[in-house]
């Protein structure tokens, strides 16, 4: 089955090779991220999949646009392990044999490798969610790279993951995770390991998202931030330790994914004076599961407070009609309190021609632009 519609036709004309192109997939539980930074050269970041859809939404995308995968993606990135970032992305690593495989360094650890690549969690299935645990995706992406002989690279703050080869200038660098978490989050992971004949559930990524990998993309004179799920609390500094040492950000971004579903704990004031330009272009992927829906309305009423360009991945049930920005915020956040998430697939699709000053935007499915 396909995600096109009638109306959509446009959605299966690929990018020119002097073009970059961002897509944000939003599932409503599960968001992933495609991004063409031009002559064919792709990044996978994380994987979510689409009821009725035959494969994850990248992989799916891809062969709309008649990509032949093998060797146009070069770098598959999984952020961290939360069921609605990584459904589906070990079919993508088997699909795209000539890609970097990366992952956050913290777990670099033996305990873990030996959890994910042993245990009988790793077969552990999730039967709320219906789908494969972070777990489960990691064994099979362990054992597929075992059997051919690949390694997977270890992403930490500061380090480049991948630099273009092609005439395109253009670099993936990771800006987290910080060294001195990893401990705190290897033991939260094997703290829940069970002892003896427990039933088997699925093992929780630690909370918050200690060792979540914010990407930082440069390709030519653009500049784009993946904010991932790192999270700051009066705990924990996530955002806080990767602004102290951000030695690869040299200009400022116009398009954000922003944190953690624009949740407050994905914020920081920094990261908007420190890494974005004013009124950036700013997209989130919605999450909701069991009653909960992030984000909230004070989350979006905060976010529409530092930009007019606003895309929701996916969408509310219906739309309400407004004259003022506060008056619309208000209405649209009381919706999605009371309102489930369609469960069509949403797509935003922004693209840019390197010699270009505008990103051209379109929403497909569910995916709206929040007008204000």
């Amino acid at each position: 089955m396909s995600f096109l519609t009638p109306y959509q036709e446009s959605i299966k004309i690929p990018p020119e090779p002097n073009e970059i192109e961002v897509c944000i997939f939003g599932a409503g539980f599960g968001e992933g991220i495609l991004i063409h930074v031009g002559n064919n050269e792709w990044i996978v970041v994380d994987s979510c999949r689409f009821s009725g859809i035959n494969g994850p939404a990248a992989l799916h995308y891809l062969q709309t646009l008649n990509i032949e995968t093998t060797h146009a993606v070069k770098l598959i990135v999984a952020t961290h392990w939360d069921d609605d970032h990584i459904r589906g992305i070990s079919e993508i690593v088997k699909a795209c044999g000539s890609a970097k495989i990366a992952m956050s360094a913290a777990i670099n650890d033996k305990k873990f490798i030996k959890l994910v690549v042993d245990s009988p969690l790793s077969k552990a299935v999730s039967l709320r969610q219906r789908a494969n645990t972070g777990i489960s995706e990691f064994n099979q992406i362990f054992h597929h790279l075992k059997s051919q002989s690949k390694h997977i690279d270890y992403a930490l703050n500061n380090k480049m993951l991948w630099k273009s080869e092609s005439l395109n200038s253009t670099d993936i660098v990771s800006l987290s995770p910080n060294s001195q978490i990893f401990e705190k989050a290897i033991q939260s992971i094997i703290s829940q390991i069970p002892q003896g004949n427990v039933p088997v559930g699925s093992i929780k990524a630690p909370k918050p998202n200690y060792t979540s990998v914010v990407l930082w993309v440069r390709a030519g004179e653009e500049r784009i931030l993946l904010g991932a799920d790192l999270e700051e609390s009066s705990h924990y500094k996530g955002w806080s330790i990767l602004l102290e040492d951000k030695m690869f950000i040299d200009k400022k971004s116009n398009l954000y994914k922003v944190a953690h579903h624009g949740s407050k704990t994905g914020e920081h004031s920094g990261i908007w004076t420190d890494l974005l330009t004013e009124n950036p272009l700013c997209i989130i992927a919605p999450w909701t599961l069991g009653g909960n829906l992030l984000p909230t309305p004070d989350d979006i009423q905060r976010t529409v407070s530092r930009t007019d360009n606003l895309y929701l991945a996916h969408q509310f049930s219906e739309s309400t009609p407004s004259t003022s920005k506060e008056k619309h915020v208000k209405r649209a956040l009381e919706r999605i309190k009371a309102k489930p998430l369609l469960k069509e697939f949403g797509m935003v699709r922004l693209r840019k021609k390197f010699n270009e000053t505008e990103w051209k935007s379109e929403c497909f499915g569910s995916a709206i632009k929040v007008n204000i």
